[in-house]
């Protein structure tokens, strides 16, 4: 596992402290401040009507909730942000056309091959299961029933409730969570096809972001027709292009 997924994975944990350990609330308070330092996810415990003691769960409002699920400034919690993505990916196998509200630029030119579609689609429905299980062990309160609840945790189950299904377009929790990590924030994920106005196109990136280096390599290339050979494009690449018309012009953006 990467040491970003390991990251996420610390974030998403759940952690739920025994039912029958109860501390007084201004000592838990003291405890926090002494230490500098809060466990987001962890809720704490006060007295209600009745002298009964309640636990507060605080994982939705935590930091590492809001970070990993990638919560808007106007969310009151994780758990909004939660149910939106719920929705948001539900639509994309509703409709025919629900594939493009995932994608960036959407897809108005219908620029998306059949297999780009079934592709989006599958990605959409593994991530929109594997958040409703992790609602689900969480909860809406946010206490979990099982004491400690993780997102990697959650994919492995969807990816083992869909193994055989034909929805195979995932079978490692890490690329789900490459694919949350891109939806997170803006809720869509980057063109099959490529950038908008880059899209289809028959040129390496390159030379459609730098029309003088392909202007370049092809006037060097028709005076050297003779010998021309791929060792020598890419001498003439990596000792003359790069140093001499592309290093310049990056140096100019920083």
């Amino acid at each position: 596992m990467s040491s970003s997924d390991e990251e996420e994975e610390q974030d998403c944990n759940v952690r739920q402290k025994p039912d029958n350990v109860l501390t007084d609330q201004h000592h838990s308070c003291n405890h926090n401040k002494n230490n500098n330092q809060t466990d987001d996810g962890a809720g704490e415990e006060h007295d209600v009507a009745g002298g009964e003691k309640q636990y507060a769960w605080l994982y939705w409002d935590s930091t590492d909730a809001r970070k990993l699920f990638g919560s808007h400034a106007d969310d009151v919690d994780a758990l909004e942000t939660i149910k939106r993505k719920i929705e948001t990916l539900k639509g994309v196998n509703a409709e025919h056309d629900g594939y493009k509200t995932v994608l960036e630029g959407g897809d108005d030119k219908n620029e998306c091959t059949e297999v780009d579609r079934i592709n989006v689609r599958q990605r959409a429905l593994i991530l929109l299961l594997t958040y409703r299980i992790f609602l689900e062990e969480v909860g809406e309160e946010g206490k979990s029933p099982s004491g400690r609840v993780t997102l990697i945790g959650s994919i492995e189950k969807a990816l083992k409730m869909l193994k055989g299904t034909g929805i195979d377009l995932a079978t490692c929790p890490e690329v789900v969570m490459r694919w949350n990590r891109e939806f997170r924030y803006n809720e869509q994920w980057p063109h099959p096809r490529g950038p908008l106005g880059l899209r289809n196109r028959s040129d390496p990136l390159i030379f459609c972001m730098y029309p003088e280096a392909k202007e370049s390599m092809t006037a060097w290339c028709q005076a050297n027709l003779r010998d021309l050979t791929c060792e020598k494009v890419h001498e003439f690449v990596c000792d003359k292009m790069i140093p001499e018309l592309l290093i310049p012009k990056w140096k100019t953006l920083l």
